[in-house]
């Protein structure tokens, strides 16, 4: 009897989560910000044109004016591919219905907007930049020019976010960081209207920069502590610290998520059949010796947070059927999606309930 009741309860544990919904340690220890590495850095065309699409839809409708109405007069090429990934048709009769029904004012500032978008393609066109580098350039300018002469470097950083181009810029950054100060200067001479414009667009590019080089380095360090870090005091909480070292040298993650606020990176591994291990029912349990021996764990999902900048593992745990990847990007904001692929920058989320918005440097 005593053993068949051991058996009823090693089924009832394989049926559930095997770690409690409260006092989760979603995130111990967060450190802070944004943009990826390795061989992520190749990009096929699907990605590109994904990416694209995105920055493209993310226009706000005055960007799109303007952007459609350049591309239309100066950049048929641009315009065609415009035309491809959005499934969108450009037409004279639609710029011109626009213009009528704009003020004067509006006419005013979209022709500056579009000398602006002249001086910038030519300034960018000369520095042998991959077409789609090119092209998401000219979106964050149309969005510039939108803002005109109030633009701050918040708004800056809001653009680069809104207009998706975090990835195309990341997977281009070795050759994009060697000419970012020409970058710089391209958007200075064709938008800065007085001091306080071209300062923001200095600092905004600037910060910019640092974000992009702060998330390679993060990625880099990240694999090398997901490898070979030290494992936190926490981190074998739930599952034996040799199931823990095993996985993580042995297999690799089937996703991978980063925080471009908190800094963190959480690595996600699909157990492999013949996978056993001790274990706790919940992370609430600090000390002693497992509650389940050489418990069997094929099929089961393995989540892996690191902090990368102090080089370790801090939290691990199992899960047999829910997923808890909608908690882990809520609670640690994590906004990148490194992996599957396509890569994704997200400043808003999907999940089951519908779109969620992480905080941070991110626009609504």
């Amino acid at each position: 009897m005593k053993q068949l009741w051991k058996r009823v309860i090693s089924f009832i544990l394989a049926s559930i989560l095997i770690i409690p919904s409260v006092n989760v340690a979603w995130a111990q220890e967060m450190p802070q910000i944004d943009a990826l590495e390795g061989s992520f850095d190749v990009m096929s065309q699907d990605e590109i044109d994904y990416n694209m699409r995105e920055a493209y839809e993310s226009l706000s409708e005055e960007a799109r004016s303007i952007l459609e109405e350049y591309m239309f007069e100066y950049d048929q090429e641009m315009l065609n591919y415009y035309e491809d990934v959005t499934g969108r048709e450009v037409r004279m009769a639609d710029i011109q219905s626009r213009n009528i029904c704009a003020s004067e004012e509006l006419l005013e500032n979209r022709a500056a907007a579009i000398t602006g978008m002249q001086y910038l393609a030519n300034a960018l066109q000369g520095l042998n930049l991959a077409r789609e580098v090119y092209n998401v350039l000219m979106g964050i300018g149309s969005e510039i020019a939108a803002v005109g002469g109030s633009i701050t470097a918040a708004g800056i950083l809001g653009i680069f976010a809104a207009a998706g181009a975090a990835v195309i810029l990341y997977k281009n950054w070795d050759k994009v960081k060697r000419v970012w100060s020409s970058i710089t200067s391209a958007f200075n001479g064709a938008f800065a209207k007085s001091a306080s414009s071209s300062r923001a667009i200095n600092d905004g590019f600037a910060k910019e920069k640092d974000e992009i080089d702060q998330v390679k380095e993060d990625y880099k360090k990240g694999d090398s502590a997901l490898r070979t870090g030290t494992l936190d005091k926490n981190a074998d909480k739930h599952v034996s610290k040799d199931f823990v070292e095993k996985i993580r040298k042995n297999n690799t993650p089937s996703e991978i998520y980063y925080s471009s606020k908190r800094r963190v990176l959480l690595y996600v591994f699909k157990l492999p059949s013949g996978s056993k291990t001790d274990l706790n029912e919940s992370l609430a349990k600090n000390d002693g010796e497992y509650d389940l021996s050489n418990y069997n764990v094929s099929g089961f999902t393995m989540y892996v947070l690191v902090n990368p900048t102090k080089g370790k593992v801090f939290h691990c745990h199992l899960r047999k059927n829910k997923s808890d990847l909608e908690q882990f990007r809520n609670a640690n904001q994590l906004d990148w999606r490194f992996k599957p692929t396509p890569v994704k920058y997200e400043s808003k989320y999907t999940n089951a309930r519908g779109t969620g918005v992480f905080t941070g440097k991110q626009t609504d």
